[in-house]
């Protein structure tokens, strides 16, 4: 679940991404800054489409190719 792991470079991540949703920050504005950090560029590319973004997460999370 790689995509949904905390690194060593941003202990507390994910955590803080869930306590912003918790207060109430809109899911758009918190996914826009998860995608946006250095480590996520540096593992995904720097402008992945939404369709690479969407099979990677599948992959990940499922272990397997997104369905079409």
């Amino acid at each position: 679940m790689e995509a949904l792991t905390p690194s060593s470079q941003a202990p507390g991540g994910l955590s803080f991404c869930g306590k912003a949703l918790d207060y109430g920050a809109p899911l758009h504005d918190v996914a826009h800054g998860f995608v946006n950090v250095a480590e996520f560029k540096a593992v995904h590319g720097a402008a992945p489409t939404h369709g690479e973004n969407v099979s990677r997460f599948h992959q990940n999370v499922q272990g397997g190719p997104a369905m079409r």
